[in-house]
């Protein structure tokens, strides 16, 4: 069908198919897995040689005994064993794109119900009687269904931006955290390489604490090398306290500065899983509640034009009224509007039909 003179050219449908092309901007490689990835690196690091020294040295008892609450190493928290999986499964890709699809389908409904309107001025003009009457009802039912039905899709779509940009950010605050904060500071400051190193000195402290020093030259307050050159253990705090030659080599590492050096390298590394760990539980909180919103908001109709069907007993009343040819002829029925496909006429002698009388 097209518009009547004087109205926008082209057909009706025209203005509704327009909106329906697929969404810009979508990328379906988007999700939340394969963001998460990213932070196999980090993960890599705090589990390897920095991982295992802070694990030593918290459990040391030469650290620092103001320590009261000390996180645990990465891999034993809750935030990293169960919540970061929880995070997967995201597809934000799908998510845009459907929520694009909702918007084109709600500018498709404002569309129709334009067109709708359209279309009763159009029969207005050139039908009338009850039939007439009743197809103007039926056009206002329609344009109420799509008004509603625009309403739905566009919520789709708001809950649908609301789910991506909701849990999206706080997925991408996470894969950020080794660029920022305590965990940048902590990574740019400590070397992996040189965990081995101090390993080794830790357990040139724990001589110290079996042995004690040196006997054969106290000056030098090197620790012993065994038993029989030992003065004797020495408590941990006490060695902690004091200034024991660790190295075995030409340098010095004193006991003390060593100890304080450890006690800066762990809390560093408990600060950037504080951060970490945080990030996880901020996003994953975002993600429930998101998707909690998300769900509260498909509670709508399944078919909002169900009720737009007309009856049987409706549609036998419709044609009995004002509906033949001569209701076409006078400009009261919908042949005035709607042109009529021609039809090859039958041959006479084919037709052995009984013709029906009306009654």
């Amino acid at each position: 069908m097209t518009p009547p003179p004087g109205q926008s050219s082209g057909r009706y449908g025209d203005a509704i198919i327009a909106p329906l092309q697929p969404p810009a901007d979508v990328h379906l490689d988007d999700t939340s897995d394969a963001m998460l990835k990213n932070l196999d690196g980090f993960k890599q690091k705090m589990t390897g040689p920095l991982g295992a020294l802070y694990k030593r040295w918290i459990a040391h008892p030469c650290k620092d005994p103001k320590w009261n609450v000390i996180p645990p190493v990465y891999g034993e928290g809750e935030e990293e064993t169960r919540l970061f999986g929880e995070l997967g499964g995201f597809g934000f890709g799908h998510l845009w794109g459907a929520g694009g699809r909702s918007g084109n389908l709600g500018a498709a409904a404002k569309a129709a119900q334009e067109s709708d309107v359209q279309v009763k001025q159009a029969l207005a003009g050139a039908w009338r009687g009850k039939a007439a009457d009743a197809a103007g009802e039926k056009l206002d039912d329609l344009n109420k269904s799509l008004g509603e039905y625009a309403g739905y899709v566009n919520g789709f779509q708001q809950s649908l931006q609301g789910l991506w940009s909701t849990v999206r950010k706080p997925i991408q605050d996470v894969v950020n955290i080794p660029n920022v904060g305590s965990a940048q500071a902590f990574l740019s400051k400590h070397n992996p390489d040189d965990c081995a190193g101090m390993d080794s000195l830790i357990g040139r402290l724990d001589d110290g604490i079996r042995w004690g020093r040196d006997k054969s030259d106290l000056a030098q307050s090197e620790v012993a090398t065994g038993q029989q050159n030992g003065t004797g253990p020495i408590a941990p705090q006490d060695i902690r306290r004091m200034s024991v030659d660790l190295d075995i080599g030409y340098d010095s590492k004193w006991s003390d500065m060593f100890c304080r050096e450890l006690d800066e390298f762990a809390q560093g590394y408990a600060n950037a899983m504080n951060q970490y760990r945080q990030a996880i539980k901020d996003a994953h909180k975002a993600a429930q509640n998101a998707l909690r919103a998300f769900a509260d908001g498909l509670n709508v109709p399944t078919d909002p034009f169900g009720s737009l069907p007309a009856t049987p007993a409706e549609v036998r009343r419709a044609k009995a009224v004002d509906h033949g040819p001569a209701a076409a002829r006078a400009g009261r029925g919908p042949a005035a509007v709607v042109r009529p496909r021609l039809r090859r006429p039958r041959p006479h002698h084919h037709s052995h039909r009984r013709r029906r009388t009306r009654t």
